[in-house]
């Protein structure tokens, strides 16, 4: 068995041959603030909608742990990103006053699921196999609900790890990784219930 968890530009996802999606690209930038800024986020984030942050996405001030992540997103004008970010820098100005910049940052952010997710004795999870909240960008959720559904689907299949994967009915296309596939399309933030009640009602 191989689980393709490598991201959005999954090499694994390229050798089943998966398909591609379409994408928006996520730019931030990491940026340490002095310890009266910082204050300010430390309960809330920021999100900013408009023209001049993005014309299809948003752009946001999230506190990290002693930074704050800035940055914004677009699918349908991704030469003008850096555009865009100057603009959320601008809106965010007062805020951000005295900071150091520490990182930059992107990323794609898939729009949809692959075509393809689960090929034979491959199934792909998280961003590898588009698993994305379409309107936030969020993936999180996704990629650890994803990964840890087709853990259980192998230890199920694998009676525990007693029969091994190469041999019998796993030879066969793992039907399970396919249930769990379709229930984490279905799943997503009106449905999070505890995980292991979700997976009992879909799964039995």
């Amino acid at each position: 068995m191989v689980i393709g968890a490598d991201g959005a530009n999954s090499r694994v996802a390229k050798a089943i041959d998966a398909g591609e999606y379409a994408y928006a690209i996520a730019f931030q930038e990491r940026i340490k603030l002095p310890e009266e800024k910082m204050e300010y986020y430390e309960e809330l984030a920021e999100m900013y909608v408009g023209d001049d942050i993005s014309p299809d996405f948003y752009g946001w001030v999230f506190p990290k742990y002693d930074h704050v992540g800035v940055g914004t997103g677009t699918v349908i004008n991704k030469n003008a990103i850096k555009q865009y970010q100057t603009a959320i820098r601008e809106r965010a100005a007062d805020r951000l006053e005295g900071g150091k910049l520490i990182k930059v940052e992107a990323h794609p952010i898939p729009e949809h699921p692959r075509p393809r997710r689960v090929q034979g004795r491959v199934a792909l999870v998280g961003d590898a196999a588009g698993y994305v909240t379409k309107c936030s960008g969020e993936g999180i959720y996704f990629a650890a609900k994803s990964g840890r559904m087709a853990a259980e689907a192998i230890v199920k299949l694998s009676k525990n790890g007693e029969v091994l994967l190469m041999h019998g009915p796993a030879k066969k296309p793992i039907l399970c990784l396919r249930k769990t596939d379709a229930v984490v399309k279905l799943s997503g933030p009106a449905h999070r219930r505890s995980d292991q009640e979700y997976i009992h009602s879909r799964l039995g």
